[in-house]
């Protein structure tokens, strides 16, 4: 298990939680702050939720602040966000090498042409 730090910034008209792996980490009203998350485990996907009427505008993991991933959490409507009733990220450890890995997926030719509806490469 391992330790890392979680600095994030959010809009919320009401407290709001914070649970790590589905656990309970505490109920905060403050639009930004900075928690300690504990009992992660390393290569095993992990999860952080914001729980509470939410919008994610900055998301700093391990030191590595996350861009424009925040755009890419699991709402509960079963969309892709950063703003609803509760949003989740998903991510693994160590964060650098997972996030150079998304970045990189993330900005591919394939990934920018179905991003833009654009179809498919021809072979």
């Amino acid at each position: 298990m391992i330790e890392i730090e979680c600095n994030y910034e959010l809009e919320s008209p009401n407290p709001y939680e914070i649970l790590v792996n589905e656990r309970l980490v505490g109920t905060f009203d403050s639009p930004n702050g900075t928690l300690i998350l504990g009992s992660l485990d390393v290569p095993k996907i992990n999860m952080i939720e914001f729980k509470g009427s939410v919008k994610i505008n900055k998301l700093i993991l391990d030191g590595i602040d996350l861009e424009h991933f925040v755009f890419h959490g699991f709402t509960p409507n079963k969309s892709r966000g950063n703003h609803g009733e509760s949003v989740k990220y998903f991510y693994q450890l160590p964060i650098w090498h997972w996030f150079l890995k998304w970045k990189e997926h993330d900005n591919s030719t394939f990934r920018e042409l179905s991003k833009n509806h654009q179809g498919f490469i021809p072979l």
